[in-house]
């Protein structure tokens, strides 16, 4: 079957890339960009060798790339080259006489400071004020000067420290940081161009999250490449930028908090070979890998984030399993409002491709969760953190060959957890090959989300297309009020190994652990309509795993779950409709409705295979009305 869908990369003059026409039935391999400088940062040059002193003879890419530069301020300029051999006394920032150091350029009080590409590195990091700009000069063979910091004390271990205000880099390799390539607690607007940031963090520095954090769990995390927890207001804007090759930590982190509003864009940018940072001992930080980790945290705080035409691919196997079941969190999106903050993103036109280290890791390529921070055991009233999302015109795609695993695990991962929050979420236009799974949607507490899947094309699904289930809760007792709707319409699915969609409206726990509580759904409703399932012979297309329906610990009391399937194809699968699988306790099902009249079923009309443990059966299921011959899929 030949699906096509108008999402492909093409090669551009920019050396990013650029959509056209998708055919999901051989997915092309894009040419990701590789480098933005060399590997090194810097390529060795023997006339340079010879001529260190004689500046104006270096082969240098054009000088008009400096006043060219978006970040070139008027004003008084300085020059900085790492290969300087005049004495300190003959060094005067000129471009033929420059400095030799960051800290010379650091009480210049200039506005644009310009770094020459050297042989070596300058190190021990730099400040920048309100309205400075710091831009590279490469070399004839396009690598940017490089900025490290090897010292702990120096600028706090960062290549960049933003002091306040504005300030805009351009061109420059950070590389080699005890803490991060670019600090920007304390920016109001921070903008990075064409630049690269590679091996941060080697001090494996960790940093208090905000408040409310203090008294959680989750405590602390690991500095990232590009890094900020702000106080401040105003935008931070990332085009052209290629991150990799990280100690610990993710490749660009911005937590506002105490009624920041910040707008965060990622355009035109590459993301590769990002490693898991691991647990620390108390359990204090996550083990994630993360390209772009978002996060607004508390009342009056929002954060509006754009994600574009960007690649996040061939993430990197932890070399010592960071927790004993969520195996490897590779997650390069990864956007987290918490405790009463609003937030809205957009992820659009980007490739994401092996992220999953070997097949058989935990890798979701975007989480998109939202909570409000309580004590664990309780939950607060519905209607506090708010989270829009809308993910569309992205490939997803993985080479490795999957096993199968307890936790489902998804290439989309949209993700609502506990705690009063409200997640509208929109997925549409996006291709998926060879993934586990597309969709993981994944509810908490007093969840109240609602999802639309639409007009999206996938391949070979280890698992599942959609699979919809509810969290766990440490020690729950309150009362849930977690509500659900799911819209999922004109989807186009082949090679589907387990089935179209999976309901697990229980979380099973993998350890038995008795004090992870199933919360159940209030209300769920699933809606499928005109979308084409093709299995494998051997499958269900719906597949309810685990337990049909939880009920509190304190009572029986079913909850309210409806699933309406209109004219859909369901093809090639060779078991019933429905099957029900219950691992462990006796099974109330009586609210739950399945209305799956006028579908196709390719012939088989079949109805039920329940497999419990113990159990008093199902209730309502109507197949009624059956197609006689298959609808039109989306993109044929």
């Amino acid at each position: 079957m030949k699906t096509l869908i108008q999402i492909q990369f093409t090669n551009r003059t920019s050396g990013r890339l650029q959509y056209k026409q998708h055919n999901m039935s051989n997915p092309s391999k894009p040419s990701l960009r590789t480098r933005l400088g060399s590997s090194s940062g810097h390529r060795t040059s023997g006339i340079m060798a010879i001529l260190l002193t004689l500046v104006a003879s270096i082969s240098y890419a054009n000088t008009s790339v400096v006043t060219n530069s978006p970040c070139f301020s008027q004003g008084p300029i300085v020059y900085v080259w790492a290969d300087q051999t005049l004495l300190a006394s003959q060094q005067t920032g000129s471009k033929n006489k420059p400095f030799g150091t960051l800290a010379q350029a650091d009480a210049a009080n200039a506005r644009t400071i310009v770094i020459m590409y050297a042989n070596a590195p300058l190190d021990q990091g730099i400040s920048l004020n309100d309205g400075e700009a710091l831009i590279g000069l490469p070399n004839a063979y396009g690598d940017y000067p490089v900025i490290q910091n090897t010292s702990s004390t120096s600028h706090g271990g960062n290549a960049v420290v933003v002091q306040g205000g504005s300030v805009c880099i351009d061109r420059i390799h950070f590389d080699n940081t005890w803490a991060s390539g670019i600090n920007y607690d304390n920016a109001k607007n921070l903008t990075v161009l064409n630049s690269l940031v590679t091996r941060y963090n080697q001090g494996e520095v960790l940093v208090d999250m905000p408040p409310p954090y203090v008294s959680q769990e989750l405590r602390k995390i690991y500095v990232g490449g590009i890094h900020a927890e702000t106080l401040k207001s105003g935008t931070t804007k990332i085009t052209d930028v290629e991150i990799r090759d990280n100690h610990i930590g993710a490749g660009i982190l911005e937590i506002p908090f105490n009624g920041a509003n910040r707008i965060f864009t990622v355009a035109n940018s590459d993301f590769t070979r990002i490693i898991q940072s691991p647990r620390t001992a108390d359990n204090s930080t996550m083990p994630f890998a993360n390209a772009i980790l978002t996060m607004p945290v508390g009342e009056l705080t929002r954060q509006d984030v754009y994600i574009a035409d960007s690649t996040f691919h061939d993430f990197l196997e932890p070399l010592i399993s960071a927790d004993p079941v969520w195996v490897n969190n590779n997650i390069p999106i990864l956007h987290f409002p918490q405790d009463g903050s609003e937030s809205n993103i957009v992820v659009e036109n980007c490739h994401f491709k092996n992220i999953s280290a070997n097949g058989t890791d935990l890798s979701i390529d975007i989480a998109l969760a939202s909570t409000d921070l309580t004590p664990v055991g309780t939950l607060p009233s519905p209607g506090k953190t708010k989270l829009t999302s809308i993910v569309r015109n992205n490939v997803f795609e993985e080479n490795g060959l999957f096993l199968e695993k307890p936790y489902l695990v998804g290439a989309v991962g949209m993700i609502l957890e506990a705690g009063g929050a409200i997640h509208e979420a929109k997925a549409y236009n996006n291709a998926f090959n060879n993934m586990i799974s597309a969709f993981n949607l994944y509810s908490e507490g007093t969840a109240e989300d609602s999802y639309i899947i639409s007009k999206n094309v996938a391949s070979n699904m280890r698992r599942s297309f959609v699979t919809i289930f509810p969290a766990e809760f440490y020690d729950f007792t309150g009362a849930p009020s977690m509500q659900t709707m799911v819209n999922i319409t004109d989807n186009n699915v082949t090679g589907l190994v387990r089935g179209g969609i999976i309901l697990s409206t229980k979380f099973h726990d993998l350890d038995h652990d008795p004090s992870l509580n199933g919360i159940p759904y209030q209300s769920l409703t699933v809606n499928l309509e005109r979308n084409c399932f093709t299995g494998r012979p051997g499958l269900a297309p719906i597949l309810s795993s685990r337990y049909l329906l939880t009920e509190p610990s304190s009572g029986d009391q079913p909850g309210n779950v409806t699933i309406t399937a209109r004219n859909n194809n369901f093809l090639q699968f060779s078991l019933d409709v429905l099957d029900v699988l219950v691992n462990d306790t006796p099974l109330n099902n009586g609210g739950v409705q399945y209305d799956l009249q006028k579908n196709y079923w390719g012939g088989n009309t079949n109805t039920l295979d329940l497999n419990p443990v113990g159990g008093d059966g199902i209730v309502d299921i109507n197949i009624s009305n059956p197609l006689s011959a298959p609808i039109s899929c989306y993109g044929q």
